[in-house]
């Protein structure tokens, strides 16, 4: 199973159409009301409906939501088949991490483990964020979709 992108929301929502997992709207939809409706119906499937992407909210922002509203899609952004694989690693992690260690060797044995729950932690690449390239003077919030319900 491909994991969640980490590479931006792009890659996101590359994987959750590749996945199935995603319903694109590309029509206006107003984030006054209309898409907070249509995100609580779709949400509140048994199976905790699809991620929907709203292309047009009628500014420069398109709109994300229900990205992790299923186990199917929070498994997907830890790269696992299903929560459970990731809660049985994590079982098994601090089972062998709990156990004595009676010398050297049996430490340095751990570091493969160490390692892979080192690439779970999000990685600090740089000190500014691409959303700290561009800046504006005099800010306006209107100018994002704000959603009211």
């Amino acid at each position: 199973m491909k994991k969640l992108g980490n590479r931006g929301l792009r890659s996101v929502v590359s994987t959750l159409e590749e996945e199935g997992e995603l319903i694109s709207i590309k029509d206006f939809v107003n984030p006054e009301l209309e898409i907070t409706e249509i995100t609580d119906r779709i949400s509140k499937k048994v199976d905790g409906g699809k991620a929907i992407l709203f292309e047009n909210t009628g500014t420069d922002f398109p709109v994300l939501v229900n990205a992790l509203g299923s186990e199917k899609r929070i498994a997907l952004a830890f790269g696992r088949n299903s929560i459970y694989d990731l809660e049985q690693e994590i079982e098994s992690l601090f089972a062998v991490l709990l156990q004595p260690k009676d010398n050297l060797w049996d430490k340095l044995k751990l570091l493969p483990k160490l390692k892979e729950v080192s690439e779970w932690m999000p990685r600090k690449l740089n000190r500014k964020g691409k959303c700290q390239e561009v800046r504006m003077e005099n800010p306006d919030l209107s100018l994002l979709p704000i959603l009211k319900c």
